[in-house]
C-alpha cells in the first residue's frame, strides 16, 4: 500500500509546468532583433530528456520486486508530453522572422544609388576628350615639315666662296672639262637647322643629293668617277665628279630649280668646317712619266687576292711647302722621274693627277687650299710593301717629303660597290 500513492503524484506536475510557462513569454519578445536563435534550442533540449529520465530511474533503484508493475503506467505518460511542444514552436518564428526583414532592406537601396552616377560620367568624359587632342594634334606636325624648305634658298648662298661660281666655274672652266672633288665629313645625326633632332645619318641625306646630282647629268662626259670611303682620315668619304665645262655645271646643277630644296639635305649631312670641295683640272698626261700612264698590268708580279688583299687606290692630297713653292715643285718632279720606273715595274699606275684650280669651301677660307690631288692605282699591298723594300727608294722619297708641307696626307681606298671596275678611275686610259 505504501509504494503505490508515491510515484502518482510526482510525474504529473513536473512536465505541466515546464513546456506551459516557459516557452511562451520567452518567444514574443526577443524574436525580432538577436534572440530569436536563442529560445528555440533551449525548450527543446531540456523537456525532452528530463520527463524520460526521472521515472526510470527512481523506480527500479528502491523497490525491489514489488515496483517492476508500477513502472509500466509511466510509459504511457511521456507519450502526450511531446505531442504538444511541436505544436506552439514551428508556428511564431517562421511567420514573425521573415515578413519584416524582405520587406524593408531591397526597397530603399537601390533607388538612390543608380540615380547619380550614369547622370555624372557620361555627362563630363566624352566632352573633354576629343576637344583636345583634335586641337593640337595637327598644329606640330605640318611645321617642321616645312621650316627646312623655305630656309634653303637663303643658307645655301654662303655654300660657296665669293666669287668661286662666276671666277672659277664660268671664266676658268669656260671650255674644258670640270673635275669636282669632294672630301666629305658626315655628322652623326642630320641636322636641318630648325631646332629639331633627328635619328637620320648624316650620309643618308647627303645620298639623296648625290642621287638627284647624277639625274643632272646631260652629256656622256657628265658622270661620277669614283666615290670611296676613307678609313683612318680626317674625312669619311671622297667622291669625284666630272662634268663637260663649269657654264654646264651652273645651269644643271646651281641654276636647276630644285637646287635650294636638294642643297638643304647636304647642308644637314655634312659638318661644313671639316669638308672640302674643289674644283680641279686634270693634268697634261705629257708632262707625267710616260710608264705611268700605260695600261694596267694584266699579270703583276704580285697580284691581288680576293678577300685578302685586293687592288686599292692611293689618294694624295699635296699642298707643297710655302718656302718656295718653284723650288718644291721641281723637287717633286725629281721624285716624280727617279720613282716611276720602280712603281711601273709592280703594276703602279697613275689615274688621275688633279691640280686644285679654286676652292668652294663651304662657307670656309682659301687658306687651307691645297695644290694637288694624286690617284695611284696599286695591284695589291704586297706591291706596295715591295716596292718600300727597293734599294734606292728611302733616298727617292726624301725628295717628296722635302717637297710637301707636312699637311699632306696619302689615304688607301677602296673601289665603292658602285664602281663596277678600274677602267672607271683611270682618266688616262
Amino acid at each position: 500500500a505504501p509504494p503505490t500513492p508515491v510515484p502518482t503524484p510526482e510525474p504529473t506536475p513536473e512536465p505541466t509546468l515546464e513546456p506551459t510557462a516557459d516557452p511562451t513569454p520567452q518567444p514574443t519578445v526577443p524574436p525580432t532583433p538577436f534572440p530569436t536563435v536563442d529560445p528555440t534550442p533551449l525548450p527543446t533540449a531540456n523537456p525532452t530528456p528530463l520527463p524520460t529520465s526521472a521515472p526510470v530511474t527512481p523506480a527500479p533503484t528502491p523497490r525491489g520486486a514489488s515496483s517492476s508493475p508500477t513502472v509500466e503506467p509511466t510509459t504511457a505518460p511521456p507519450t502526450p508530453v511531446p505531442t504538444p511542444q511541436p505544436s506552439p514552436q514551428p508556428t511564431p518564428v517562421p511567420s514573425s522572422v521573415p515578413t519584416p526583414q524582405p520587406t524593408k532592406a531591397p526597397t530603399p537601396q537601390p533607388s538612390p544609388a543608380p540615380t547619380p552616377v550614369p547622370t555624372a560620367a557620361p555627362t563630363f568624359q566624352p566632352t573633354a576628350s576629343p576637344t583636345r587632342f583634335p586641337t593640337r594634334a595637327p598644329t606640330p606636325f605640318p611645321t617642321p615639315a616645312l621650316t627646312p624648305l623655305p630656309t634653303a634658298s637663303p643658307t645655301e648662298r654662303s655654300f660657296f666662296n665669293p666669287g668661286f661660281v662666276e671666277t672659277t666655274l664660268r671664266q676658268e672652266f669656260a671650255s674644258e672639262p670640270l673635275y669636282m672633288v669632294e672630301l666629305l665629313s658626315y655628322r652623326e645625326f642630320a641636322d636641318y637647322n630648325d631646332g629639331l633632332t633627328t635619328t637620320v645619318p648624316g650620309s643618308d641625306t647627303d645620298k639623296v643629293y648625290q642621287s638627284w646630282l647624277k639625274r643632272q647629268f646631260t652629256g656622256d662626259d657628265d658622270s661620277l668617277i669614283y666615290r670611296a670611303d676613307w678609313k683612318g682620315s680626317d674625312y669619311d668619304v671622297i667622291i669625284i665628279w666630272k662634268f663637260s665645262n663649269g657654264p654646264t655645271y651652273i645651269e644643271t646643277v646651281l641654276e636647276h630649280s630644285m637646287y635650294d630644296t636638294m642643297i638643304t639635305y647636304r647642308q644637314a649631312g655634312i659638318i661644313s668646317s671639316q669638308s672640302r670641295i674643289y674644283a680641279t683640272r686634270l693634268q697634261d698626261p705629257n708632262n707625267l712619266p710616260s710608264t705611268l700612264i700605260q695600261p694596267i698590268l694584266a699579270e703583276p708580279p704580285y697580284p691581288p687576292r680576293d678577300g685578302i688583299d685586293p687592288s686599292f687606290l692611293f689618294v694624295h692630297l699635296n699642298q707643297y711647302a710655302a718656302a718656295d713653292d718653284t723650288a718644291a715643285t721641281a723637287t717633286m718632279q725629281l721624285f716624280d722621274v727617279e720613282s716611276a720606273p720602280l712603281k711601273a715595274n709592280i703594276g703602279i699606275r697613275a689615274f688621275a693627277w688633279l691640280t686644285i684650280v679654286g676652292n668652294a669651301g663651304l662657307g670656309t677660307t682659301t687658306s687651307d687650299m691645297l695644290d694637288e690631288i694624286r690617284l695611284e692605282f696599286v695591284p695589291s699591298l704586297v706591291t706596295w710593301a715591295s716596292l718600300l723594300t727597293e734599294e734606292r727608294y728611302s733616298e727617292i722619297w726624301a725628295k717628296r717629303e722635302a717637297a710637301l708641307d707636312r699637311v699632306s696626307t696619302s689615304i688607301m681606298t677602296a673601289l665603292d660597290t658602285n664602281n663596277d671596275d678600274w677602267a672607271r678611275v683611270d682618266l688616262y686610259k
